[in-house]
């Protein structure tokens, strides 16, 4: 089979799969509000039922379940089975909804590959993520029972569904260990043999009887036609498009002499570089110190010139007295516009050294707001009857003393908010430590206050956020991004991803967490370009 063929089977297992995919919150039926607790579920039936796990899910508990095209209705948990973490919901209103096909663990076989999706705690607001990998284990002999995939999984995934090619539904997401090879389902036939039990809202203490009549669903299991070592060898064979493209470059930043990549480009209509050198690099600023060093191969360094830094999208661009055969073509008077987007697309992610990571297309594009580097300001908004009211607030943030629950927010600086979206959005343009001013309404009376900004603040470290490398310290608000699975360190960030076709997607900026790495897309990247030759005489 060809590589454009295993891609279109992936594709259209997401098409099937991703639709009945969904975000399960928490919810308060007396205030109409979500709450706290977040996770994810499939719909497996067109009257609503859900397929979700025990850790995440109670009988009789209200919760508001999100489709990925931003439907939203209620659910009520119907039975749960810890032993086994199952637990099954069921949507309140009558409707017919999208949903997937169950299949079965009992034709699988190792290395078959398979897919996840699900929705990321660690990425806000929640977006539907998806992840490849293959059968690692049919039956694990670290968790029995349970199905071990190199699907990545982290807090918010649980209760997410995990595909074979033919979009049908063979695991439930439930945990994780240190390895990130170590990630664990509940098989879908435990929730087939105990599918009575499970329709009935009660908290089962022990393995329920299982009724003969059980789930009548007839599985027809399609084989996946290649496996996953398949498309690494071919793609391993495909290099020539992506090498030379990625240099290792060395700098001393903060005290220490440190390594990241970089990549090579060629910007076509803007002449010879001059004053800057036969070639340039692009890379991940905060990465990169002053007087950096570029490893050229054959034990040869060559310096490199800080041509330009932009510290919102954390790129720099760099010149060096040496010619680089392979630069990637970028044309900065040709219109450039959204990279068309298609989830599943195979990606490549050369490294220096000439090896790769191999990944998949996991979102679409989306502007990635700058939360963890803006201002946090504790407060907790809704809209309700065209007003902007404060109906929470984190006591430990700087505002909390000033702004209070029932107040009603008009303005942040000098522009009006009328939404949740907005007051994020103007908060977290200021910076931690800054002062911010915020126009209220409180018990009929305009005020204007000013409130002190904080450090977004960071939830605390568990299983998840103990893989190689760790997370990227300047890791959101780059722009028009999306993102992948490609396991690319936090170091290595700065090289380029590409398509199976040699296109060029974009450049890894940040490891954003165990599952995710960002990419910033060639539109952001042509803006800083293009910004910097306006600036610069090339």
């Amino acid at each position: 089979m060809s590589l454009p063929e295993m891609e279109s089977r992936l594709k259209l297992a997401i098409e099937r799969g991703r639709k009945a995919t969904v975000l399960i919150s928490d919810y308060d039926g007396q205030n109409k509000r979500i709450t706290g607790n977040r996770f994810s579920g499939v719909v497996v039936s067109p009257e609503g039922v859900i397929l979700t796990v025990a850790h995440a899910a109670f009988p009789k508990r209200l919760y508001q379940v999100t489709f990925p095209d931003g439907q939203k209705c209620l659910a009520s948990g119907l039975g749960r089975i810890a032993e086994i973490d199952a637990a099954v919901l069921k949507i309140i209103q009558s409707d017919s909804y999208p949903f997937a096909q169950m299949g079965t663990t009992l034709a699988l076989t190792v290395n078959e590959p398979c897919l996840s999706i699900g929705y990321p705690a660690p990425l806000e607001p929640a977006i539907s993520l998806i992840r490849f990998g293959y059968v690692a284990e049919v039956e694990s002999k670290d968790r029995a029972g349970m199905l071990r995939t190199t699907c990545l999984m982290e807090p918010g995934d649980s209760g997410g569904p995990t595909f074979n090619l033919a979009g049908q539904v063979i695991g439930l997401r439930s945990s994780i260990r240190n390895a990130l090879q170590s990630n664990f389902d509940v098989p879908v036939d435990l929730y087939l043999k105990y599918w009575t039990p499970l329709l009935q809202a009660v908290d089962y203490q022990r393995l329920p009887a299982i009724n003969p009549e059980g789930n009548k669903q007839k599985v027809e299991m399609e084989t996946s036609p290649f496996n996953f070592d398949q498309i690494n060898k071919i793609l391993g064979k495909s290099n020539s498009t992506w090498k030379g493209t990625t240099f290792k470059i060395y700098s001393l930043l903060k005290g220490k002499m440190t390594a990241a990549f970089t990549t090579a480009i060629n910007l076509k209509g803007t002449g010879r570089y001059k004053g800057v050198g036969q070639g340039l690099l692009l890379g991940k600023s905060s990465l990169i110190g002053n007087d950096p060093t570029v490893d050229i191969g054959k034990e040869k360094e060559v310096p490199a010139r800080i041509v330009a830094r932009d510290e919102k999208a954390d790129l720099v661009l760099m010149g060096v007295d040496y010619k680089l055969k392979n630069a990637i073509a970028i044309d900065l008077k040709k219109t450039v516009k959204k990279t068309e987007e298609s989830l599943g697309e195979f990606l490549v992610s050369p490294y220096a050294d000439g090896t790769f990571s191999f990944s998949v297309l996991g979102s679409e594009i989306f502007n990635m707001a700058g939360k963890l580097r803006g201002g946090y300001l504790g407060v907790f908004t809704e809209e309700q009857n065209g007003k902007l009211l404060v109906y929470a607030v984190n006591k430990s943030a700087a505002g909390d003393t000033l702004i209070k629950v029932g107040d009603e927010l008009l303005k942040v600086g000098s522009t009006p908010v009328h939404t949740s979206e907005q007051f994020l959005t103007q908060t977290q343009n200021g910076k931690p430590g800054g002062s911010l001013g915020v126009l209220l309404r409180r018990n009929g009376v305009e005020q204007n206050i000013e409130v002190k900004l904080s450090q977004y603040p960071q939830r605390p470290l568990n299983i998840a956020d103990d893989y190689p490398g760790g997370k990227s310290e300047q890791r959101d608000g780059f722009g028009l991004v999306f993102l992948h699975d490609g396991k690319i360190l936090s170091t290595n960030c700065g090289g380029p991803v590409f398509n199976a076709d040699g296109a060029f997607m974009g450049l890894n900026i940040a490891r954003y967490s165990r599952t995710t790495n960002v990419v910033i897309t060639p539109v952001a990247i042509t803006q800083f370009l293009s910004s910097v030759v306006s600036r610069i005489n090339f």
